[in-house]
């Protein structure tokens, strides 16, 4: 096989190029993020379980008191994680650009690839069998040749293919990237809404 044939066969099955570096830290930052949600949630499930019971209680200003400190460490944990939505919806929106970014670059890449294969087949093609047998080297190198177009023919409908799936593929992560954008609008707004529990009354003392 000569020169050009080998750069082509090179070109044909060269795989996907992706950056994984980039992606592996934007996981972990979720992944930590999830985390602190979740260490977030249980203690906001203990003061409510405190909430609860106290209301259970006979009602005193002790008891009134408790409820209400309880009540504003669960809406300090409530903000936080609140937060925490909105700095992970932060990173899986970057993730998603970057998706994006890389997904439209794979796509000009599997395209000028293809080109490169069709303008390598039409040129096979304008030539006649006889006219590769007398440029080839020996029979054995005729024949490497005949399979590298069947090779390069079979090539144009996987790459065909990939590109269907990585336009699938970013179409998917536009969907997704503008559903974070109005899911962080609305941490957002959530985080700004006001939700101060009611200070305790002093329990009614019976008339003497």
């Amino acid at each position: 096989m000569n020169r050009k044939a080998i750069i082509f066969f090179v070109i044909l099955f060269l795989p996907l190029i992706t950056q994984g570096d980039v992606v592996d830290d934007l996981n972990k930052q979720i992944q930590e993020q999830e985390s602190k949600r979740i260490e977030l949630e249980k203690k906001a499930k203990e003061y409510e379980v405190v909430i609860n019971q106290k209301q259970g209680e006979i009602k005193t200003l002790n008891n009134q008191v408790a409820i209400f400190n309880a009540k504003i460490n669960k809406l300090q944990i409530e903000t936080n994680i609140t937060e925490e939505d909105i700095e992970q919806t932060k990173l899986e929106i970057l993730q998603l650009e970057y998706g994006i970014e890389e997904a439209e670059e794979d796509i000009g890449s599997q395209k000028d690839n293809l080109a490169k294969i069709i303008q390598t087949i039409a040129e096979f093609d304008r030539t006649s069998q006889m006219e590769m047998i007398l440029a080839s080297e020996s029979i054995s190198d005729f024949f490497n040749q005949i399979t590298y177009l069947d090779n390069l023919q079979n090539g144009v409908k996987e790459k065909v293919d990939d590109l269907k799936l990585l336009k699938n593929r970013l179409n998917d992560d536009k969907e997704s990237e503008e559903e974070k954008k109005e899911r962080l609008e609305g941490f957002k707004e959530q985080l700004n809404t006001p939700n101060t529990p009611n200070t305790p009354n002093t329990p009614n003392t019976p008339n003497t």
